[in-house]
């Protein structure tokens, strides 16, 4: 980033914004995330060659967030037509966030501060809390533990989520990752179960 500012631990300072760099030392994948922004990934470099995987937002967007490039999605992940839901029973009545379709979309984390636990120079775990914030239409509070580790010729990204209140509470999870593809790519992906969604989402 242009006008960067790097401390001993990897960690840059940019535009009000704090960034952390890990490598993996062996094989030199590289990967930047914001956790000012909810542990935002921001560049993924793999390979000899330093390819970078994803596509980004550049300096002046990442505070605009115009596409969720990179953005950790939690409480819920997907689109909330009119910011509606029910569960066990009750209607509860999310924040709009999404004047284009009046929807809520894409949870809270995405813009808030996560706490750093554990890093060292090929791996981060960070920490954030529904509890210890107050989000409209959302009085659940549950806890989201990320681990981010480089390995040889790729990133492991593992979650855990606790239940910190009394209650239960409905969540969701996800990642929007924009993958850099050519007519060569190809994803593959295993998965246990699927939702079907329509167009309202």
């Amino acid at each position: 980033f242009v006008n960067s500012i790097h401390n001993l631990k990897g960690n840059i300072m940019s535009s009000n914004l704090s960034f952390i760099k890990l490598s993996n030392p062996e094989t030199d994948e590289k990967i930047t995330l914001c956790p000012d922004l909810g542990g935002t990934i921001t560049s993924l470099k793999l390979g000899k060659n330093q390819f970078e995987v994803l596509e980004n937002d550049n300096e002046n967007e990442l505070k605009e967030n115009p596409l969720f490039r990179g953005r950790f999605l939690f409480p819920f992940n997907d689109r909330i037509p009119c910011g509606k839901y029910s569960f066990v029973e009750k209607e509860y009545n999310l924040p709009i966030n999404c004047s284009e379709d009046e929807s809520a979309i894409h949870g809270f984390i995405y813009n808030q501060e996560v706490r750093v636990l554990k890093q060292t120079k090929s791996k981060i775990t960070f920490y954030w809390r529904t509890g210890e914030n107050q989000f409209q239409g959302y009085p659940f509070d549950i806890s989201l533990n990320t681990e981010i580790k480089l390995h040889n010729g790729g990133v492991k990204i593992s979650f855990a989520v606790k239940n910190e209140g009394s209650i239960a509470a409905p969540y969701a999870l996800g990642w929007h990752s924009y993958f850099k593809i050519d007519a060569s790519s190809t994803l593959k992906a295993g998965y246990h179960s699927y939702f079907e969604t329509d167009d309202s989402f």
